[in-house]
């Protein structure tokens, strides 16, 4: 949070004017000031998160590649990618069971991981399929719909749900814990949203609003890395780096 100091001053008149006149900092889920991009470590995200003190969301859209695992013998690890809203978001997800690569869809409707209940049996993720998630929220009915697509294998799942909650965060996000699953470069693509009256890329939102870009780490170990934001969609790519 920014700390305002002014030296003392002779005339309390023009002291008073400067106190009056100072603007009072916002303080947003991501504690820093809505100047750009900030660059911080978390236990467990790598990718990017945008914060709206005082607007709504009302879409949050992007589009990845679905990277390919290397799984040792017996290992048991998790990450997958998600994009939404504070909880409604669709992704999927790429991890080691026993040893084996698993690749599936994901999705979370408040907050609550239902792993795309009702998806069509036939509708499976693998490796290289380019995927893209839209969360969209609609505060007159309040109703929410979160539609997952694999462009490559040609499903797309929706759901529309019951959400009245205010929500004042978007985020396109790698999720994973230590040891990290070992996975090639994920790229991403059409980082969009809709903010207030603002349709645009993620990165137009700066500075206008907090934008945190996260690096994953275990203690001081860096476990994956994110790129900066490119092009007029805000690309970006998350690189694995270690395991642990």
């Amino acid at each position: 949070m920014l700390k305002l100091s002014f030296q003392k001053l002779s005339l309390a008149p023009l002291l008073f004017l400067l106190l009056f006149l100072t603007p009072v900092p916002i303080t947003s889920a991501f504690a820093t000031s809505p100047s750009g991009i900030t660059k911080t470590k978390s236990s467990g995200l790598a990718g990017y998160e945008i914060a709206t003190p005082s607007d709504t969301i009302t879409l949050v859209q992007g589009s990845w590649v679905v990277p390919t695992v290397t799984c040792k013998v017996g290992e048991t690890t998790f990450s997958r990618y998600l994009v939404g809203i504070q909880g409604d978001d669709g992704g999927a997800d790429f991890l080691c069971s026993s040893g084996s690569a698993v690749y599936s869809p994901d999705c979370e409707f408040l907050s609550i991981d239902t792993g795309c209940t009702g998806i069509s049996g036939g509708d499976k993720v693998s490796p290289g399929d380019k995927m893209t998630s839209v969360s969209t929220e609609n505060y007159v009915t309040h109703t929410a719909t979160v539609t997952l697509t694999d462009t490559t294998k040609a499903w797309t799942y929706a759901h529309t749900f019951t959400d009245a909650r205010s929500l004042i965060e978007g985020f396109w996000v790698l999720e994973g814990d230590s040891p990290l699953t070992k996975f090639t470069l994920l790229k991403t693509s059409g980082n969009l949203a809709t903010i207030g009256s603002k349709h645009g890329s993620l990165a137009s939102f700066s500075p206008s609003y907090p934008i945190t870009r996260y690096e994953l780490v275990n203690g001081a170990d860096v476990l994956a890395t994110t790129s900066s934001l490119s092009g007029t969609t805000s690309a970006f790519s998350i690189k694995w780096l270690k395991a642990s």
